[in-house]
This record gives structure tokens, C-alpha cells and sequence, in this order.
């Protein structure tokens, strides 16, 4: 028995909405069993191959390599063998049919429509003007304050627009933006020997990321100097004890994140994730870091529910995520969920750094380089002038959630833990 059906971007964690097609591991007139996988995605700086939930063969393709399609948006039809069919995709999958095409003919969004979704009049007149439905314009995503549709959301949306009609084929639209995600653009004047490099799908993405974010959050950024003498000794004199009895490698950085999960149980606020309108205090204190990834891009995971954690289990939750990264092997469920992410520049000899926030989070830290540097400390009551191991610490925050007085207390309660912190085994 066979039947027509359809195949589609399954959900792939919370918050992603979207994914772009890398390449299609089957073409039209395929046989593809069930859980082999038809066709490679990308989302979230992650790539994912995505099963069949069922033996077919597929007749057509309706999305080519580096459309982007929204979750449980049909891609591909196909005719199934069998007579059980994955109840989930049967419901979920959304058809071309349903989706209006660009043609002069199809319904255009009237001012009480786009009055609902608080469209500018710039905004309402590139909608009308190419043809954007009442039921496109919920598919837009909307980086504006409030959670506002800008022209340059409107124009991304545009420009990765499938056509669904037999007498078309996909095409994009050029967005006449200074927008990342533009395939070409107006170079200036370059001398000779000079080289253009364009942003590779990796970049776009980061690029699109950091500029959504500045968009999104007010960036504001607090600083503590903070010595780290007696950490450091700590972590050397233990480290071969710890490896021996664990087989992991204790760095600096797992020391600090313990601390910094222990400052954030203190303040919440730091520990969510923001909405127009307002901030979701997370429960679980999901800690993302910043890990480099073979081609020197770097990449977001995290390990979730470390607030009850002890530092064994944080040593290895971290080891094995990056050894995941480093291999290119992330899960889309390896980099969702963060609350709250450390970057230690320092590693690299930053001295401090300014990040930018990693969206829906409402904080980031940055861990500056370890240096010897001179310092005052009182010694049996007269004030001595010794060699001590500091770094800073920068909390970059988003100030319409954070106050400047709540960062700071942060910090220093941050400087405490770190400053005399106990390592239990």
C-alpha cells in the first residue's frame, strides 16, 4: 500500500524556527528507507542530517541547497510504502498547497492586519508592495524593539521566500539593505593585491547573530579586577591528584565556572532569558561557554542543570561537550537552553573583553588573561608591595533588565567565591 505524503524539518530544540538547507543526500526518484537520512540542515551553527520516519520514495523537491525553511514546513513529497505512517509527521507537516505563492493575484495584508502586528508604514508598504500574506507576516521573525517587524526583517524574509507554482522556480529577491545576508554587494575601490573575502554560511550566521543581539539588548558592561593567587595555586598543587582520581583535566576555567554558578544562584535575575515585554527567571542554570571549532569559528554549548553540580561533574559535562565541538559532532540540543555564558578570552592574552549577548540570555562574562602584576596587601599590619595573580572579570548586561548596582554586586560576590575558593574532592 502507498500513499502521497510529505517530509519536513522535524523540531530540533526550542527556540529554532528555522533551519537552511546545506545539501540533499537524496534527489527525486530516491528510494529512502526509515531513519535514513535524506537531507543535510544547518541550524544554529549546527549541522544536522535528518531522517526518514518512513520507507518512501521521493517525487519531488520543493526546497533547493541553501533555502532556509521553517520547522515542520514540508519539503519534499513523497510516496510512502507501509501502512503505519508517523502520526507526527502526518499532523504537523505544513503543505506547499497552503502556502500562497508571489503572484499579483494572492490576498494582500489590509491596514487592520498589519495593525495587528504593529507594522510601520515603511514596513506595510514592502509587505503589500511583494505580496506577503496575514499568514507569512506571523512567519517573519522580528528583531525590532517590542518585538517589531523592521524593513530588514521584512527584506531577509523576502530574499529566502520559496515559490510554490508550477510555472516558477525558486528565486530570491536582492534586499537593497547593508544587511550580512546579501549574496552580493557594491565593493569600493580596492588597490591592487588587495582581496575580497565574502562570509562563509558559518560567519553569516555569527554575523546575523551579533547584530540581532545588539538590536535586541541595551549592552551595557561592569568590570572586576580580581586575584586569583590563591586559585591558581590551589588548582596546581591539586591538578595531578584530581586527574588521578578522575581521570579529567582541571583547568582554571572549570574553577570559575563553579563560582560563577554559585554567584548566580544568589542573583536570578542574571539567570534568564528576556521577552519584549519583559525576562523568564530560569529555574536551571543551563552554563554556556565559548569553545573554538576546527575551522576557528567558535560556537555556544552548554551543560544543563549545573546548580547542583560539584566540580567533578562540572569538569566532565564541560570536557565532553567540547570534545564534541572540537569533532564537530554537536547536537542541536548541545547549544539550545543556555541561561547564562562564560568566554574566557584570556586563554588567547586578552586582557579584558566587552561580548556581545548571547540571545535570549540577559547576561555574558568575559575571563581576561592571568597576569603577575604588583600589588598593595596589608602583612602584619603594615602595608607590603607583592607579586599577585589577577585577572579581570566583564559582565556585559542587558541594562532595560540589569541595573548597574545588581552587575556589580554580582561581580563582587563573584571575587569573593574566586578569591577564596576550596576545591572538595
Amino acid at each position: 500500500m502507498t500513499k502521497i505524503h510529505y517530509l519536513s524539518i522535524p523540531k530540533m530544540g526550542e527556540s529554532v524556527s528555522e533551519a537552511t538547507i546545506i545539501q540533499w543526500l537524496k534527489k527525486e526518484g530516491d528510494m529512502v528507507k526509515k531513519d535514513e537520512p535524506f537531507v543535510e540542515v544547518s541550524t544554529d551553527k549546527v549541522d544536522s542530517e535528518i531522517p526518514s520516519p518512513f520507507e518512501c520514495k521521493i517525487l519531488k523537491i520543493h526546497f533547493q541547497k541553501d533555502a532556509v525553511v521553517a520547522v515542520n514546513q514540508a519539503i519534499a513529497e513523497v510516496e510512502v510504502y507501509g501502512e503505519v505512517l508517523l502520526e507526527n509527521a502526518s499532523k504537523t507537516a505544513v503543505l506547499p498547497t497552503s502556502s500562497p505563492v508571489l503572484q499579483k493575484s494572492v490576498s494582500k495584508p489590509n491596514l487592520s492586519i498589519a495593525n495587528t502586528h504593529n507594522l510601520s508604514p515603511l514596513v506595510k508598504k514592502i509587505l503589500i508592495e511583494n505580496d506577503i500574506t496575514e499568514q507569512e507576516i506571523g512567519h517573519i521573525i522580528a528583531t525590532g524593539l517590542e518585538g517589531r517587524i523592521t524593513k530588514q526583517d521584512a527584506w531577509l524574509y523576502i530574499k529566502n521566500r520559496t515559490h510554490f507554482n508550477e510555472k516558477r522556480a525558486f528565486e530570491s529577491v536582492e534586499i537593497p539593505q547593508n544587511i550580512t545576508e546579501t549574496k552580493s554587494e557594491n565593493l569600493p575601490a580596492m588597490d591592487e593585491g588587495d582581496e575580497y573575502v565574502p562570509f562563509d554560511r558559518m560567519r553569516a550566521l555569527i554575523a546575523k547573530h551579533m547584530v540581532q543581539s545588539k538590536q535586541i539588548s541595551a549592552h551595557c558592561t561592569s568590570f572586576s579586577e580580581i586575584d586569583v593567587t590563591d586559585l591558581v595555586a590551589l588548582r596546581d598543587k591539586t591538578k595531578d591528584q584530581f586527574f588521578n582520581e578522575h581521570k579529567l583535566k582541571l583547568t582554571y576555567t572549570h574553577l570559575f565556572m563553579k563560582c560563577t554558578i554559585e554567584a548566580l544562584k544568589a542573583f536570578p535575575k542574571l539567570n534568564a532569558h528576556n521577552t519584549s515585554k519583559g525576562y523568564i527567571l530560569k529555574k536551571n542554570i543551563n552554563l554556556g561557554f565559548a569553545t573554538a571549532l576546527p575551522d576557528g569559528n567558535l560556537i555556544v554549548p552548554c551543560i544543563k542543570n549545573t546548580e547542583e553540580m560539584s566540580i567533578v561533574q562540572i569538569v566532565d559535562g564541560v570536557n565532553k561537550i567540547a570534545s564534541l565541538a572540537k569533532n564537530s559532532n554537536l547536537k542541536p540540543e548541545d547549544i539550545q537552553g543556555g541561561t547564562f555564558t562564560v568566554s574566557n578570552t584570556g586563554i588567547f592574552g586578552s586582557l579584558m573583553g566587552t561580548p556581545i549577548i548571547n540571545q535570549p540570555q540577559v547576561a555574558i562574562m568575559s575571563l581576561g588573561e592571568i597576569l603577575k602584576t604588583p600589588a598593595v596587601i596589608e602583612l602584619e599590619g603594615e602595608d607590603k608591595i607583592v607579586v599577585r595573580k589577577k585577572m579581570i572579570a566583564s559582565l556585559s548586561y542587558d541594562h532595560r533588565i540589569i541595573d548597574g548596582a545588581y552587575a556589580a554586586s554580582f561581580l563582587k560576590l563573584l571575587k569573593e567565591k574566586i578569591e577564596k575558593f576550596e576545591v572538595l574532592f
